[in-house]
């Protein structure tokens, strides 16, 4: 192994290797091609990329771990791979996938441009999702009946179940589709007792799955969604008015 002493001209930026009465000088071109390759590849082959997005607080994950948000460097060793996730409420999800290996070599940037969730857009966060609201009528129990029937089927199309004797109402779902996802969304009323006055229990059952044309009957692809579309929410309210 050949041994250098080892000087460095801070002016001129060159390097002097000195051995015996061997001297062999290296430009400062050298130098700086050397630092600018050490700054985008360090030792053991590690590279770092840059990921962005249009959205400063979407957060962005590698690999399933949270990295930061808007804009992050992450690192990919050689012969490893990233799966990147951009996540924003109101967005659809941003997934990509990035290889670094012999025949694949990474960007070293990444930006995503997120789109908006038409879903979330057409909906609203509630609590009468999916919860038993309370209806009190002055009203005697023939109006009051009239009244929900009214009210109802200005919303929904088809009445599934309709028995008053026992008090029970109960819509058929309607479905609406999205990019990614389907929407359905149906009302059940049942009597229940409250001061001797007519009285009645109402739910928006509202329940999403995250892919498109997907049928109502179709119950295993649905689940419980605590948002209800804009079309729906105002049921609840135009049933309280309408029973003072």
């Amino acid at each position: 192994m050949l041994i250098f002493d080892k000087i460095l001209n801070r002016n001129t930026m060159e390097l002097t290797l000195k051995r015996s009465n061997k001297t062999l000088k290296i430009s400062k071109l050298i130098i700086l091609g050397l630092m600018v390759f050490t700054a985008n590849i360090s030792f053991g082959g590690t590279k770092k990329i840059e990921i962005g997005c249009d959205q400063n607080d979407a957060e962005i994950y590698a690999n399933g771990k949270l990295q930061g948000k808007g804009s992050v460097i992450v690192q990919i060793r050689k012969n490893s791979s990233l799966n990147i996730e951009i996540k924003k409420i109101g967005y659809f999800t941003e997934k990509f996938y990035i290889e670094f290996n012999k025949g694949r070599k990474p960007n070293k940037t990444y930006y995503s441009t997120l789109i908006r969730d038409d879903a979330f857009d057409a909906s609203s966060l509630t609590d009468i999702a999916n919860n038993d609201i309370s209806l009190i009528s002055t009203h005697d129990d023939e109006k009051t009946w009239r009244l929900i029937a009214e009210v109802v089927t200005s919303y929904f199309d088809v009445l599934e179940v309709s028995d008053k004797s026992s008090g029970y109402i109960r819509t058929s779902w309607e479905s609406k589709t999205f990019k990614e996802s389907t929407i359905r969304t149906r009302v059940i009323i049942k009597i229940s007792n409250a001061d001797n006055l007519p009285s009645y229990k109402i739910k928006i059952v509202s329940e999403i799955s995250n892919k498109p044309n997907v049928s109502v009957k179709n119950d295993e692809s649905f689940s419980s969604w605590g948002r209800v579309l804009k079309k729906y929410d105002g049921v609840v309210s135009e049933l309280q008015s309408r029973l003072k």
